[in-house]
């Protein structure tokens, strides 16, 4: 076979043509390899650029903050100026035309689950930024003189301590009788029908809430952004659902027999609500603004929380709680019970801040709840005490009748209602005469109102020194307790009313104790210019010889009138460590201090109540009393004793039973408040990056 010259040339042309695409392939690869690699290193090298800017920015932020730089005063202030210094002596970046920093003073927040910085000379944060402009490329950058800035900001602060005030209940154990108490409280306090049992309502005191896993699961419940937990306090929420998120967040905890006790008992509870005005959690929780989510780690008791939401319910709603009570040898006695203001179980804050100003806006304040009792004592027509009353007067109706005709200037035949054997009967009709006469009108009451102040904490100092000791102040008082005795109203329901639909106590008006005027009597008889066998008078002509079932005429009643108070008490407590039984950290149980009343308010109560002073007022004739009368008063002196002895053997026994119910029931211990305090001092010192 031959080849021809033409084609032996064409594949020399072909070769030659392959290898010059092959180089020219190969160039190109190279540039293109040339092209990454300068691209990698200026990556490389931007990159670490980078991380230098940011670096300076970092330590920049947390030595001004770590040397307490703060942006008050004239410029340069001295978080710029010791961010500056940082940077140059450690960093060597020395400020200058292609070198920036800055430093801004502000707060950190957290807004919807994220934290953000908000520029403010009073912040106790500082964000510095860092500008560096470098060339953008090694190679590019050279030829055509480009350049590019890097930037980089960094914000620090001390970690701030943080502390906590809570108040414990004095229901630590529940029985039998306390179960049923607790139901019937509840249900009047809710207006609904509350029926637990022991176990439920012990499982609640035995079982403790994580506060953070409720409040995210409440978030979730209502739709709201969990994180964003002032936003969770500050929505309104109906009790019932409050009661079912606590249910909801212990069933997602460990599990007990305790705790599923309590999930029955919140369930139940949740139940019996009936729907009503929304509550704010904030109400029973306080946190300062901007408090990190590290403050938010602790526990709260189930069943302090269950009444701390129905107190606060029943702060909104206009129910009112009757509680069974039982006083010896005092039949007709009823009590009820309100909630006027809501406690405040627990505050957690800043204690610099709170310090500065202890009642101002950032101020860690805790109190129990105020409650205003209704202590209603009827008085029976045929009870031993009023028995004692009538027979009290009756037979000293002398010196009544001289009271009266000197008082109300009556003419009356006679004060003593026995034979009239003084009266002449010259006549053959035997003359008629008004005579003196006390009794009951069956309608009297006696009603105590007491207003049983809060006590209340609040952080006024504290201490944490580089050597682990750290101590806290809290200024613990116990409000004035007001009593007021006499009458609210005509009827039980008018004094119900009166005392319950107003934040105040009303005045009180002297109560009717026993009813003084008149009967017509005539003698029915004569001998020997004598008069005998008085009979009285009943409607228009109608004689009868049973005093009891005449007419009687109303001119004055004794009625009794106290209004009095005790004063508040206050103390400094003091908590410190380096025990840490005695301060604890945040998240641990907290160290409670008992606060006694020093003023004795129990002695001064009952010495209220047992001294009751009797003062004769002008009546009519349902017996409502009116102006106090002063005249003639001294003749009726020994009377007025006499009764006042008998009401004191009445009301005596009434303020234990009273205030047993309130302990049992509501857990508030009058003459005590238990303090907890934990605090945690967090850097103490030392600074730290918050964004």
């Amino acid at each position: 076979m031959t080849v021809s010259s033409r084609s032996v040339a064409f594949s020399l042309r072909n070769k030659s043509a392959q290898r010059g695409a092959i180089g020219l392939m190969a160039t190109l690869l190279l540039i293109l390899v040339l092209g990454f690699l300068m691209l990698a290193v200026d990556s490389g090298r931007l990159y670490m650029e980078k991380r230098s800017v940011q670096r300076i920015a970092d330590m920049a932020a947390l030595e001004a903050a770590a040397r307490g730089g703060n942006c008050l005063g004239n410029a340069p202030t001295t978080a710029q100026t010791y961010a500056e210094q940082n940077a140059s002596a450690r960093n060597n970046f020395s400020l200058d035309s292609a070198r920036s920093l800055s430093a801004v003073c502000g707060n950190v927040t957290t807004v919807a689950g994220h934290r953000q910085f908000t520029a403010d000379a009073d912040g106790r944060a500082i964000q510095v930024a860092v500008a560096h402009t470098v060339p953008a490329s090694l190679v590019l950058g050279g030829w055509f003189g480009n350049n590019v800035q890097l930037s980089a900001t960094a914000t620090a602060g001390v970690s701030n301590p943080l502390a906590q005030l809570s108040l414990r209940t004095s229901l630590v154990s529940v029985d039998s009788s306390q179960s049923a108490l607790l139901n019937t409280l509840f249900s009047g306090l809710l207006g609904g029908s509350v029926n637990l049992d022991v176990s439920g309502w012990q499982g609640l005191a035995n079982t403790d809430i994580d506060l953070l896993g409720y409040l995210d699961q409440l978030a979730l419940d209502q739709g709201l952004t969990i994180g964003d937990y002032q936003s969770v306090l500050d929505t309104g929420v109906s009790a019932g659902a409050l009661l079912d998120v606590a249910a909801t967040a212990l069933q997602l905890d460990a599990r007990t027999a305790d705790a599923d006790a309590a999930i029955a008992g919140l369930e139940l509870l949740a139940a019996a609500v009936p729907g009503g005005d929304l509550l704010m959690l904030g109400d029973l929780l306080n946190m300062q603004s901007g408090l990190p989510v590290s403050g938010l780690a602790m526990n709260l008791n189930a069943l302090q929380l269950v009444q701390g939401i129905v107190q606060l319910a029943n702060s909104q709603n206009a129910a009112v709680a009757t509680l069974p009570i039982s006083v010896p040898g005092v039949a007709g006695v009823t009590l009820q019970v309100k909630v006027i203001e809501p406690p405040q179980l627990s505050a957690i804050g800043d204690p610099e801040l709170a310090s500065l100003d202890p009642e101002g806006p950032d101020q860690i304040y805790v109190r129990s709840a105020q409650v205003r009792a209704l202590v209603s004592v009827a008085l029976p027509v045929n009870g031993g005490v009023v028995s004692g009353l009538v027979n009290t007067v009756t037979t000293s109706l002398g010196p009544v009748a001289g009271f009266l005709e000197k008082a109300l200037s009556l003419d009356l035949a006679d004060g003593l209602g026995d034979l009239l054997s003084s009266l002449g009967c010259l006549n053959e009709t035997c003359k008629t005469g008004d005579f003196a006469y006390a009794k009951l009108l069956g309608s009297e009451r006696l009603d105590i109102g007491l207003d049983l102040g809060s006590a209340d904490a609040r952080v006024t100092d504290y201490s944490c020194s580089a050597d682990g000791s750290k101590s806290l102040l809290v200024d613990a008082a116990t409000s004035a307790v007001n009593l007021r005795l006499g009458s609210f109203g005509k009827t039980a329901s008018d004094a119900k009313n009166a005392v319950f639909s107003s934040n105040q106590l009303p005045v009180v008006a002297p109560a009717s104790v026993l009813a003084l005027g008149t009967q017509v009597g005539r003698p029915s008889s004569c001998t020997l210019l004598f008069c005998f066998d008085l009979k009285w008078k009943v409607g228009a002509n109608t004689w009868v010889e049973d005093r009891s079932a005449a007419d009687f005429t109303v001119k004055s009643g004794f009625g009794l009138k106290v209004d009095s108070s005790v004063v508040a008490d206050s103390q400094t407590l003091t908590f410190s460590a380096p025990d840490a039984e005695q301060l604890p950290e945040l998240g641990l149980p907290a160290n409670f201090i008992a606060v006694n009343a020093n003023n004795d308010i129990l002695d001064s109560l009952g010495g209220a109540l047992s001294s009751v002073e009797i003062e004769p007022y002008t009546s009519n004739q349902s017996g409502i009393l009116g102006g106090l009368l002063t005249t003639g008063v001294s003749a009726i002196n020994g009377v007025l004793s006499s009764v006042e002895g008998l009401i004191d053997g009445l009301l005596a026994p009434l303020l234990d039973p009273v205030l047993s119910q309130l302990t049992n029931s509501l857990g508030i211990d009058l003459a005590k408040a238990d303090v907890g305090a934990n605090l945690s001092c967090g850097g103490r010192g030392r600074a730290e990056l918050l964004l």
